[in-house]
């Protein structure tokens, strides 16, 4: 892909903290697993590849009725001091910056998925 790498490993060890303390929150043993897959593009009609990467934790879980909002500016779901909101709204920046896109999954209780889609740069 191409993206600078600084900032991916910005995205990606903030993806992993917010899936932390998600998991620290339930009070039982948790995990963070990460996966990665060349796909289609799951967001266009082109055959361009791309590469997934998938960020599974099994947290406390995003109520739905936040789903929609939380990528937006300084929005969170976390404790007053625990958190900016300005976290997933930088990764969201970034992905889309790369060409890219970041979606949520979640269920209360259960934990939830961030799903990373970037463009498989062709060297051109």
């Amino acid at each position: 892909v191409w993206v600078d790498a600084s900032l991916l490993r910005q995205a990606f060890i903030n993806l992993a903290i917010n899936a932390a303390d998600a998991v620290n929150q339930t009070g039982r043993p948790g995990s963070l697993r990460v996966e990665t897959r060349n796909s289609g593009s799951r967001h266009s009609d082109s055959p361009q590849s791309a590469l997934e990467v998938t960020f599974t934790d099994n947290g406390i879980g995003i109520p739905q009725d936040q789903l929609d909002f939380i990528f937006e500016p300084f929005y969170t779901t976390k404790a007053p001091g625990k958190g900016t909101g300005l976290g997933l709204s930088v990764c969201y920046m970034i992905f889309e910056a790369a060409g890219g896109k970041i979606e949520a999954r979640s269920q209360e209780g259960m934990g939830t998925q961030m799903i990373i889609t970037l463009p498989v740069w062709n060297g051109a």
